[in-house]
């Protein structure tokens, strides 16, 4: 969205833009941090899982740590729950 905005010659704020910052994903490290704040007792798996199922996004981190799903179990039941922001993310995806 921000792209079409700033980089469509139709659009009113086009060429307006000063500088882009490109945002990418936490690295594993991070993570771990994130982990030992919020839940010190993870495990290896735990951050195997943390990983795997945010990519690093922040976007999705931010999700699991509001809702302090951080074992498997509560990933699980965090992104399959009803109005689950994940089962819309994934709709997104297919419209």
């Amino acid at each position: 969205m921000m792209n079409q905005i700033f980089e469509n010659s139709k659009e009113p704020l086009f060429s307006r833009a000063t500088s882009k910052i490109n945002v990418g994903p936490f690295d594993v490290a991070t993570l771990k941090e994130i982990l030992t704040d919020n839940y010190p007792t993870f495990s290896g798996g735990d951050l195997l899982n943390f990983y795997t199922f945010t990519g690093g996004v922040a976007k999705y981190v931010e999700s699991f740590v509001q809702n302090q799903s951080f074992a498997l179990d509560d990933i699980l039941k965090s992104i399959f729950r009803e109005n689950s922001f994940f089962l819309e993310e994934g709709k997104k995806c297919i419209d």
